[in-house]
């Protein structure tokens, strides 16, 4: 009969349970780890976002079209 052999064989016994322990950390935080880092990049990077040069340009456009939804604006359902 086949004997299994331990894991780790190819490592001293003092370095096999560190080994082991890494991996289970890693298992049981490793998601944990990764939305920690997505969140870090997320807080550098955070200072490259600012107000695009036509911020105002589409505002103005979205006001319009929210009258026209609205029916607010008499004149722009009477343009045809």
């Amino acid at each position: 009969m086949l004997e299994a052999t331990p894991r780790n064989t190819h490592l001293p016994p003092r370095f096999a349970g560190h080994c082991r322990a890494a991996a289970n950390f890693l298992v049981t935080h490793g998601a944990l780890i990764i939305c920690a880092l997505f969140l870090l990049a997320g807080v550098l990077i955070l200072d490259d976002y600012g107000v695009a040069w036509d911020e105002g340009t589409q505002r103005n456009i979205a006001i319009v079209n929210l009258d026209y939804i609205r029916g607010d604006n008499a004149e722009l359902l009477t343009h045809w």
